[in-house]
């Protein structure tokens, strides 16, 4: 089971990505998720969208290096903490 934290995290991101590609509310159901929370990351490689999906494998995923700077992580992270996103 995940902690009450990891849960919440979880379900939020998996949220953000299905309103990212358009599909309803808890549409997504993952057999097994992991949840990696890192205390000072700082990318070096940087993907140009805000996740990757692939609709043929249904798969996607997201994290601050796919944001173009770190300046734009830490915005999206903070919208994403505040509710905002």
């Amino acid at each position: 089971d995940l902690d009450p934290a990891e849960a919440e995290v979880t379900a939020k991101l998996l949220r953000a990505v299905e309103a990212a590609v358009g599909l309803e509310p808890e549409a997504l159901k993952p057999l097994r998720t992991r949840l990696q929370l890192w205390g000072a990351a700082l990318p070096l490689c940087r993907w140009d969208d805000p996740y990757v999906w692939d609709a043929e494998h249904r798969i996607g995923i997201a994290g601050d290096w796919c944001a173009a700077s770190a300046e734009h992580a830490a915005t999206v992270e903070g919208a994403f903490l505040s509710g905002e996103a």
